[in-house]
Formats: structure tokens, sequence, C-alpha cells
């Protein structure tokens, strides 16, 4: 009995890795999607890629609160 249930539980893992990878196949974008996706990134420049400067207040540069 515990070997019929150790092929029942291998069968049913490799049946839920089989539908997992399939899954994720389907949802997962080609090759020819990515090339086309970083050419478009390469196009609109490096400038968007950069995080925004935000600027601190004079107070807080210096490590002092007014007040």
């Amino acid at each position: 009995m515990s070997g019929m249930r150790t092929i029942v539980i291998s069968t049913a893992a490799v049946a839920v890795l089989g539908l997992g990878y399939g899954m994720w196949s389907i949802v997962s974008p080609g090759e020819e999607m990515r090339k086309e996706k970083l050419k478009r990134r390469q196009k609109e420049g490096a400038g968007r890629d950069q995080l925004p400067i935000i600027r601190l207040p004079a107070w807080d540069q210096m490590g002092r609160r007014p007040g």
C-alpha cells in the first residue's frame, strides 16, 4: 500500500510541475518580444533610467532641524 501511495504522490508532483511549466511558458514573452522591448528601451534614451534628483531643504542637508 505504501508503494502505491509513493507512485500516486510522485505522479501528482510531476503533473503539478508540468502544469506549472506549461502555464509559465504560455505567460512568459517569447525571445522576439524580449528583443523588441530591449530595442524600444534603448531608443527611449538613458535619461529615463535615472532616478529623479530630490533637493533637500538646507536645514536637512546640515543635519539640523530649524527651531
